[in-house]
């Protein structure tokens, strides 16, 4: 089991030298209140791309070798090796979420602004973690091939309807502006323990449907 944990987080570890290092040498260089907001979604999207990169890589190489095939063969139970694959995005998002605390410490800002951060840190570590758990189960259901298939055509979707809302609605202006203002107040507000409860539940329970899945 330690072997198969192992593996999987020599990717992270990977990605977060050749993504945060160099974020982490520009924001040590670049210590400005008014560049700290824009680090702090900068640090977001870096630690959402580490994530689903060291889920998806993973899956890949498992794919490619035919990794749960030959795991089949050794004495391990499917739910070990399940619960495994849940754990790794727990503990990558854990370590970014370190990573990026131990980072933002290094401007000159108050405590409390310190506090938003990590309110802002633990909401998009929820979001990444449901993220990594509907990636998982999706080639668990589908397989990799084609759940990659799925997915592209899905994120091409997405990006297609984000330039369509995007000419229909301007930030400061419309229902758009009101709905992103109302989400930042709420990013801001510190009251989050529901939603990220809720979101540890939703993370458990397709973990759970995972290892039935794997089971037949």
């Amino acid at each position: 089991m330690l072997k198969i944990l192992s593996k999987d987080m020599k990717t992270f570890f990977l990605f977060s030298a050749i993504l945060m290092i160099p974020a982490f040498i520009l924001w040590n260089n670049w210590k400005s209140d008014n560049f700290l907001p824009i680090a702090v979604f900068v640090q977001s999207a870096l630690a959402y791309m580490i994530t689903i990169l060291t889920v998806m890589i993973n899956e890949q190489d498992e794919d490619t070798n035919n990794g749960y095939l030959f795991i089949q063969t050794l004495p391990i139970r499917n739910r070990n090796v399940t619960f495994i694959k849940f754990s790794i995005p727990v503990i990558v998002i854990i370590l970014l979420a370190l990573i990026n605390r131990g980072i933002y410490s290094l401007f000159s800002v108050t405590s409390d602004i310190l506090g938003k951060i990590d309110s802002i840190t633990i909401i998009f570590s929820t979001l990444f973690l449901i993220n990594a758990g509907m990636i998982i189960l999706g080639i668990y259901l589908f397989g990799y091939t084609k759940f990659l298939q799925f997915i592209s055509g899905f994120i091409a979707s997405v990006v297609f309807g984000s330039l369509i809302i995007s000419k229909l609605f301007k930030y400061d202006k419309g229902d758009l502006g009101k709905i992103a203002t109302s989400i930042e107040q709420w990013l801001m507000s510190g009251d989050h323990y529901l939603f990220i409860l809720s979101g540890l539940l939703i993370y458990a329970v397709m973990g759970f449907v995972a290892n039935l899945i794997e089971k037949k």
